[in-house]
């Protein structure tokens, strides 16, 4: 497996950019390549020589030196799998019932090389995720209702997965109120942690947007409640 083209992005930017490896230089199986850039959080993206993406990684702290190892290749080994041990990739939140401002929001990129519907959780679980969640949610008090949704950037048709206090999962892939962005309603959530993961349905594909978490009554299409 050959390495033909590196993107090394600020987090805070929504475009990967120019190319770091240049035209004609290429990464060979086995080999290694030192990339220096200026102190900060970034996206990582390497792609084989078809443009095939073999692996991304999201807000990397390279404030000092990192190693990044590719193995690539699309799917990962049989054996990987949503591990809600691992630190989310966008980040968490601690939140008690009635927290301001409502919603919460955040946002992210969907998607990973994880088969969610071979994991065997049920329902609506399906798309490709990261194995890291892709945020974290620390709950506290005594709610009705805890309603969690993301809204694509240009009408990707995403999935959302999350296991809660309980250990139980909830999956979503089109939103009940129609519209192919995701939700999932957790009624009298348990108090504890919340983990999230935003499926795309092909391995690979990543689609950028906003998770939202809410007590209200708001769903994609109609963010006001009104």
């Amino acid at each position: 497996m050959a390495v033909c083209y590196v993107y090394l992005s600020p987090t805070t930017s929504d475009q990967w950019g120019e190319d770091w490896l240049g035209a004609s230089e290429v990464i060979d199986s086995g080999g290694s390549r030192v990339f220096r850039v200026a102190m900060g959080a970034y996206d990582l993206r390497a792609d084989d020589c078809d443009g095939n993406t073999l692996d991304t990684q999201w807000n990397v702290d390279l404030s000092g030196p990192v190693d990044w190892t590719v193995s690539g290749g699309g799917a990962p080994s049989s054996g990987a799998g949503l591990d809600y041990t691992l630190e989310p990739n966008f980040g968490s939140v601690s939140l008690s019932a009635g927290f301001m401002p409502d919603p919460q929001t955040v946002e992210l990129v969907s998607g990973g090389y994880v088969d969610v519907a071979a994991q065997g959780l049920g329902g609506e679980c399906g798309g490709y995720a990261t194995s890291a969640p892709d945020f974290r949610i620390q709950w506290s008090g005594s709610s009705s209702g805890l309603r969690i949704f993301f809204v694509a950037d240009g009408g990707g048709d995403t999935t959302l997965i999350v296991n809660d206090a309980n250990g139980a999962w909830h999956c979503n892939d089109d939103s009940p109120y129609g519209g192919l962005d995701p939700l999932v309603d957790i009624p009298s959530p348990p108090q504890g942690q919340y983990d999230i993961w935003v499926g795309s349905f092909e391995a690979g594909e990543f689609v950028e947007g906003t998770l939202y978490i809410t007590e209200r009554d708001i769903y994609p299409g109609n963010l006001s409640g009104e």
